[in-house]
């Protein structure tokens, strides 16, 4: 039963409705200006692509690919800070409105919250750009299912080198998503053909569809549970800026991952013990990343049983639910060869936007390497060129830096790092060993030598096969998947019950992120978000809330990728992650020690 306003407004935790539905339609109307204005802002982001929605609205801009390209050069500082701006004002207009659900509200406040969500992803299916080629990736990836008939988990680049998706995205790995992802892309691409418009139309349509039904579960779930909390739980998650930006505007398949999470912890509390099982097993055929909830929840759910003959019934079905259905979807999805997910994130060249780079950096120097290579890309190859004429190394990428070597005209150089933006390469003289930089006007490539020397055949077989670079990342394996592992072993030691399942859950996917996630995008933060917001009040859900908000602003360091400030992007991941982290815990840690010593203060 609802509790009477009178009594929520005596007890002084909840808000009247006629002060928090105002609220909502009021703080509502600014959120949707400000994310039509956020698509503006965006097109001139280096991440920014073409959506292509002018094919199928007439009314919407046109922005093709080289047009943005236009927008990227001309990109300016004034362009990130308006980003920030517009980022932090969603925001912030956000956490008001968090902060005043508080208390059970009306069904008429709910109703306003998801007609809300659902206009504000709506408005973006409209956007001209997106901020990220994944859906490119889903749909080379399904096209290779559904028109060429073969392993999307075994790319073959003479089969799509003229496909226009491949043209997009611009890249040759095979897929690393689950089967049943796979397998809705194949969907999407044979419904929609080679109209790049309609195929990314019908991805957004996806994600929107699943982000609605991931906040209706988390909605109906805390009604059961916390019903004071129901409303505050979905517009945590469903007015979450970063939620809506990458499902609205970039189509993210991690909408549909946390959809199925949540679909399991429904069926749970409904008595579905094996199909939770399979709906947590079908979350992790998307993305593999929500697997380890599957030993966690069954782990509990043994806890919970009154009898071995119990376990063994629930364990039973729930293997056989599982297997049949991967196989069903892998089979339908042509998955012939393993994926490449578990490589490919145990590479040298996983390293992207976590602290974890830093840490990685910091090892490979104190194994000996240059300050200079540690911040070209992984995926940099050397390259030999030839002088044109008598040139001098310098010490810095500038004519008026120190003098180095004189290098005679003809002499063969190994460029070992890429071009800056001033157009200086830093090379090294097979002859003397010695390093520096010159301009990319004074010499042009050649072929590799068939007999380098020891030292410039190992520089150019690619940076990911320096001898610092493999030892500093097994040595972070290691550590890394070992935390992981011992994270784990508490986890299950502590999940007694379904209630610390619901707490230790999104406990995992932090322990991802700090851990073995060493390379983290924004749109990972709807994992913990999804799961956090079944416990709106709980420190997992704030952190979510202040990972979210701080992982908004990488696109704003990103934009400084190898250009003059590159420093911004270097050290991108301390204002994304750490400092937002930090902030929570010590909010929490000042919270717990007032609560000791004055508990009526709080």
């Amino acid at each position: 039963m609802v509790q009477p306003l009178e009594e929520q407004h005596i007890a002084g935790k909840e808000s009247p409705a006629s002060q928090v539905l105002p609220a909502v339609l009021l703080l509502g109307a600014v959120l949707l200006a400000l994310h039509l204005l956020l698509q503006v802002i965006v097109e001139p982001l280096p991440s920014s692509v073409p959506s292509f929605a002018s094919e199928l609205f007439p009314w919407v801009k046109v922005r093709s690919s080289e047009m943005l390209e236009a927008f990227h050069e001309g990109y300016q500082l004034k362009h990130g800070w308006a980003f920030l701006a517009c980022s932090g004002a969603l925001f912030a207009v956000y956490g008001l409105l968090v902060g005043k659900m508080k208390g059970r509200q009306p069904a008429r406040t709910d109703a306003v919250v998801f007609g809300g969500g659902a206009l504000f992803l709506a408005a973006h299916l409209f956007s001209p750009v997106m901020l990220s080629t994944d859906i490119y990736a889903y749909a080379l990836y399904g096209r290779l299912v559904s028109f060429y008939g073969t392993d999307a988990y075994q790319m073959e680049l003479s089969m799509v080198a003229s496909d226009p998706f491949h043209a997009l995205y611009g890249h040759e790995t095979p897929s690393v998503y689950g089967p049943l992802w796979t397998l809705i892309s194949a969907g999407i691409t044979w419904v929609g053909g080679t109209h790049i418009g309609l195929v990314v139309l019908l991805f957004k349509l996806v994600a929107v569809a699943t982000v609605l039904l991931a906040a209706y579960f988390i909605w109906s779930i805390l009604r059961q549970l916390a019903p004071e909390r129901a409303t505050q739980g979905l517009t945590l998650f469903l007015w979450n800026p970063l939620v809506i930006t990458e499902t609205g505007l970039s189509g993210h398949n991690d909408a549909l991952l946390v959809m199925l999470a949540l679909l399991g912890i429904w069926l749970h509390l409904r008595g579905h013990r094996a199909l939770t099982v399979l709906a947590l097993t079908l979350s992790a055929l998307v993305k593999f990343v929500t697997g380890p909830l599957i030993p966690l929840y069954l782990l509990m759910a043994f806890r919970e049983s009154r009898s071995w003959g119990d376990r063994l019934r629930l364990a039973g079905r729930a293997a056989l639910g599982a297997v049949i259905a991967t196989a069903l979807i892998s089979s339908a999805a042509h998955v012939k060869s393993k994926a490449h997910t578990m490589e490919i994130a145990l590479s040298p060249a996983f390293y992207a936007n976590n602290f974890h780079e830093l840490i990685f950096k910091g090892v490979r120097y104190a194994l000996g390497e240059e300050a200079a290579s540690l911040n070209i890309p992984m995926d940099f190859y050397s390259w030999w060129i030839k002088t044109s004429g008598e040139v001098v190394l310098r010490a810095e990428p500038n004519e008026n830096a120190a003098p180095g070597l004189h290098v005679n005209a003809g002499q063969p150089l190994l460029v070992i790092s890429p071009c800056t933006i001033e157009g200086w390469l830093r090379v090294r003289d097979p002859a003397t060993g010695q390093k520096g930089y010159l301009h990319k006007d004074s010499g042009s490539t050649i072929d590799f030598p068939e007999k380098p020397d020891p030292v410039s055949a190992q520089l150019q077989n690619g940076i990911v096969e320096w001898p610092t670079v493999l030892k500093a990342n097994a040595w972070i394996r290691v550590v890394t998947y070992a935390l992981f592992a011992a994270f784990g072993l508490l986890a299950a030691w502590r999940t007694v019950n379904f209630e610390r399942f619901l707490a230790w859950a999104p406990a995992v996917m932090f322990a991802f992120y700090f851990t073995i996630m060493t390379q983290i995008w924004p749109w990972y933060m709807l994992w913990a978000l999804a799961l956090g917001a079944l416990k709106p009040e709980s420190l997992a859900a704030k952190w979510a809330v202040a990972l979210s908000a701080g992982m908004m602003t990488l696109y704003f360091f990103l934009s400084y990728y190898c250009g003059i400030d590159d420093w911004l992007s270097c050290y991108r991941s301390i204002p994304t992650i750490v400092i937002p982290s930090l902030g929570v815990l010590l909010y929490a840690a000042w919270k717990k020690r007032a609560t000791t010593v004055n508990p009526a203060a709080l």
